[in-house]
Parts: C-alpha cells; sequence; structure tokens
C-alpha cells in the first residue's frame, strides 16, 4: 500500500490541487483533511487514552492507520473563512482547531511541512521583527503596543516621516458595519 501524506487544507486550495499531482507522481497517495469543516464535517478524529494505540483518523468515513501516515502537509488548517458563523459554530471551530493541532504530538515520528505551533508563532509579526533585529536585519523604526502615550512619543520622534500602521496579528474586522 502507498505511504500517505494528510493534507490539511480545504477542497478548493488550488496549491494542494498541483502538490497531490506530484505526490501521486512520486508513489505516495494524499488524503485531504478539511479542517475548515471539522469538527462537523465529513473528518473524525478520536483519541482514547486507554488503549495504546489509541489514535483514529477518518476522512469520508476511510481509516488512515496511523502507521501508513509519512508526512502531514499543514496548509491552511482553517480552510475558507464563512461569513458569519453561530456562536456554537465558533465553539466547534475553535474546540476542533485544538484537537487537529494536537495530531502533531500523536504523529511525532513523521515529517511535518510546516510544524503547527511553528506555523502560529512565524505569523506574529512582534516575533517576526524580533528574528529579524536578532539576525542583523535592518528593520523600519517601529512601535507596538496600546500605550497612547509611547505611540506619541514615538511619532513626535520621527518628526515628518511618514507612518504605517498595521496590525500585528492576522485579525480581520468587518468596519462597514461598526455602528449600525
Amino acid at each position: 500500500m502507498k505511504k500517505v501524506i494528510l493534507v490539511v487544507s480545504y477542497g478548493d486550495d488550488t496549491h494542494k490541487n498541483h502538490f497531490e499531482t506530484i505526490a501521486n507522481k512520486s508513489g505516495f497517495q494524499t488524503i485531504l483533511f478539511d479542517a475548515g469543516g471539522f469538527p462537523t464535517g465529513n473528518e473524525e478524529i478520536s483519541i482514547d487514552f486507554f488503549n495504546p494505540n489509541s489514535l483514529f483518523v477518518s476522512v469520508f468515513g476511510k481509516n488512515i492507520d496511523p502507521n501508513e501516515i509519512a508526512g502531514v502537509w499543514w496548509r491552511r488548517p482553517r480552510g475558507k473563512n464563512k461569513e458569519e458563523k453561530t456562536a456554537i459554530e465558533q465553539y466547534s471551530s475553535l474546540e476542533g482547531e485544538v484537537l487537529v493541532r494536537s495530531l502533531k504530538d500523536f504523529l511525532p515520528n513523521i515529517n511535518w511541512v510546516s510544524d503547527p505551533e511553528a506555523t502560529r508563532t512565524a505569523c506574529r509579526k512582534p516575533v517576526q521583527l524580533l528574528v529579524a533585529r536578532k539576525l542583523g536585519i535592518k528593520i523600519p523604526d517601529t512601535c507596538l503596543g496600546n500605550s497612547s502615550k509611547m505611540v506619541i512619543e514615538f511619532i513626535k520622534r520621527l518628526g515628518n516621516k511618514k507612518i504605517i500602521l498595521k496590525p500585528i496579528g492576522t485579525s480581520f474586522i468587518d468596519l462597514s458595519k461598526e455602528g449600525q
């Protein structure tokens, strides 16, 4: 049987489709685990701590033997964003994400591209700036924080230089609904 590469993404991901073609030519079977639809979609993860072989993974009713998994491509774990989710859908999604992210701990001897926690850390702009500075890369004058006094002092120190305001994470809000 072919070794499996578990692709954590979503169905319409064109990069996933290209990767699948190349992996199949190299003798690997790819299985899409749509984490964006988990835990209410067609994917299942169960962990039975009373059973030494406790990890159970299933996609569209096909059980995947953890010993057959050669690697995981942690591509787009959240899938496509739905416009609006109910409170229970948000809760289910967040709880499901914790379980999916835990797969790395239950599959420690396989190749992961990319490590879920390392990816999460690397997405933080303060961490990116810190690493860049430690590596000797020139970074722009930067001020992060919520102290209005510090921000005002920073702006005064810059004088007439242009300022760019950016979020430090990947949070998005719809300002068109603000004040309605």
